[in-house]
């Protein structure tokens, strides 16, 4: 709160949202007594309440989240919680248009033992630069980073806005 420099403002509050994803499990782990699945539904609510609740930047977003209700180990929702907060980040940061209310979308679906996660908001979509994949962000390279930890298939595009898909099976544990 002290920091007067805007951009030494935005980093140090995107840190912290990546820190708070990851604490959000481990209090979704002890609040459930299962320690050793997370219910996505209400880890992806909690997270983006508390985007909502901290934003700086005053955006006014609404939220439309369709989970299945399926809980996930541990090895599977860590790199869903950071590449959700990328996203997330991501809107908050370039989606917001004129007095247009920001709409993020997120959507999980099973199909046998595969899972579709679609991400999607009403901005005016990727650049070039987003989409050409050799040029991505460091924010998409996290992104990326993820996708492959998780072996998932991945693509972004526009689609009225900003779409990220991700199809994923659940990590097996190897003890």
């Amino acid at each position: 709160m002290k920091l007067k420099n805007e951009e030494q403002k935005n980093l140090l509050q995107d840190v912290s949202n990546k820190v708070y994803s990851i604490a959000l499990i481990h209090e979704q782990l002890y609040k459930n007594s299962d320690f050793e699945h997370i219910n996505l539904e209400g880890y992806i609510h909690e997270m983006v309440f508390n985007y909502q609740d901290l934003n700086t930047d005053h955006v006014i977003f609404e939220t439309e989240i369709n989970p299945t209700d399926l809980a996930v180990n541990i090895e599977t929702v860590l790199p869903i919680g950071i590449i959700l907060t990328e996203l997330i980040s991501n809107s908050l940061k370039y989606a917001k248009v004129g007095d247009q209310i920001l709409m993020v979308k997120i959507q999980l679906k099973v199909s046998d033992t595969k899972f579709i996660m679609t991400y999607s908001d009403n901005g005016p979509g990727y650049n070039e630069s987003v989409l050409n994949v050799e040029k991505s962000t460091m924010g998409f390279t996290i992104i990326q980073s993820m996708v492959r930890q998780l072996q998932a298939e991945a693509s972004r595009y526009n689609q009225h806005g900003a779409v990220f898909t991700m199809v994923f099976e659940e990590k097996v544990s190897k003890i």
